[in-house]
């Protein structure tokens, strides 16, 4: 889906640019022992993309700091884990494969 506009750019970092649908269908395809395909894209050229399939294993870890805000995701997960870091690592972390003008109006308004 197309992420909300926040100052006239796109919002990727809005909970509605994640394809909900599509997580809750691989995560439960991996709970049940399939293999699933996902698709990488990457962060500083947004029209490539690779593909990777990922067989399911014992335990699967799956990470990003919008992944509790769905319930039935949550729901999914045996266990979940916040790890909290300071204002520092995080703008750092967030930022580091932006642009200055997004940073500005999306990121740290």
């Amino acid at each position: 889906s197309q992420p909300e506009e926040l100052h006239g750019f796109a919002n990727w970092e809005h909970p509605s640019y994640i394809d909900w649908t599509l997580l809750l269908e691989l995560l439960k395809k991996l709970k049940n022992r399939e293999k699933i395909t996902i698709t990488h894209r990457d962060q500083i050229h947004l029209n490539e993309s690779s593909t990777e399939v990922l067989i399911p294993k014992d335990i699967i870890l799956v990470e990003g700091y919008l992944l509790l805000f769905h319930p039935q995701v949550r729901q999914l997960l045996n266990y979940s884990i916040f790890l909290d870091a300071s204002d520092t690592v995080r703008v750092h972390r967030r930022t580091k494969l932006k642009d200055s003008t997004y940073i500005e109006h999306v990121l740290l308004p």
